[in-house]
């Protein structure tokens, strides 16, 4: 007995022997197994490329987040000590679009700082930067430098 799938021929069929070949297709039962092994494979794709896409969101935030708070740091570093950026104490929130461009209003990313005098020992400034956001949950990316 022969199974051939990819031509259409009568149910059976009289050979030159005179031995009957019986050709047929998939069954209804096949057909439903093969669709079932098929859905599942593609939900588990579709699973697994939004777990994907969720984690290379998270990615690229965190990294304009540090990108933001490093660029702080950097420009602190070059104040000079007269500077009110390096007053003592939690300074105004700074806004950021989600290009780590600063703009005047409320935006995606949050930037604040505080100054923290004789820290760790005397006559040397902590300087504490936070960056916050908010995608389903709050993150926060907290980075510190010391300076004179």
């Amino acid at each position: 007995m022969r199974f051939r799938a990819h031509r259409a021929r009568p149910s059976a069929q009289a050979t030159q022997g005179g031995a009957v070949d019986v050709i047929r297709g998939f069954s209804l039962l096949e057909v439903v197994f093969a669709s079932t092994i098929l859905i599942i494979g593609l939900t588990s794709t579709a699973g697994v490329y939004a777990t994907v896409s969720s984690s290379f969101a998270h990615q690229k935030n965190l990294a304009i987040a540090t990108a933001i708070a490093e660029m702080f740091l950097e420009q602190v570093a070059v104040l000079p000590q007269s500077s009110p950026l390096l007053e003592p104490g939690t300074h105004s929130p700074r806004n950021y679009n989600a290009d780590g461009k600063r703009v005047p209003s409320a935006s995606k990313f949050t930037m604040t700082w505080e100054i923290t005098e004789n820290m760790p020992v005397a006559g040397i400034k902590e300087v504490t930067v936070d960056v916050t956001w908010v995608s389903r949950q709050t993150h926060q990316v907290t980075l510190f430098t010391y300076r004179e």
